[in-house]
């Protein structure tokens, strides 16, 4: 809708200091669904790895929330990259809260 919006010029009807945090607020959607489309395919070469030979490596969690042992360096990068987009998902959620609940037209 953003973008359609955009080519249609319809945009233009939002006050512009509203559509530059409007604008801002997209941008990090944008970010953020590409940040995950990353992490899901870190996930899959984790998932890939599992039981191929390789060396192994038994690495001891770092905060009471990581998993119990991580056997690959590539479950290790899964994890802590999984830990970042939730964070910044939780900041993205609270962005668009605050978008949604201020008052655009007077």
């Amino acid at each position: 809708m953003w973008k359609s919006g955009i080519s249609s010029g319809i945009i233009r009807l939002i006050p512009s200091e509203n559509r530059n945090e409007l604008a801002s607020v997209y941008f990090g959607l944008e970010c953020h669904n590409y940040e995950a489309e990353k992490v899901r395919d870190v996930s899959i070469l984790a998932v890939a790895e599992k039981g191929k030979p390789q060396t192994r490596v038994k690495l001891k969690p770092v905060l009471k929330s990581s998993p119990a042992v991580i056997s690959t360096y590539t479950e290790m990068l899964h994890w802590q990259l999984s830990l970042r987009l939730r964070a910044a998902e939780e900041t993205l959620r609270e962005r668009i809260d605050a978008l949604l609940k201020k008052q655009i037209w007077n």
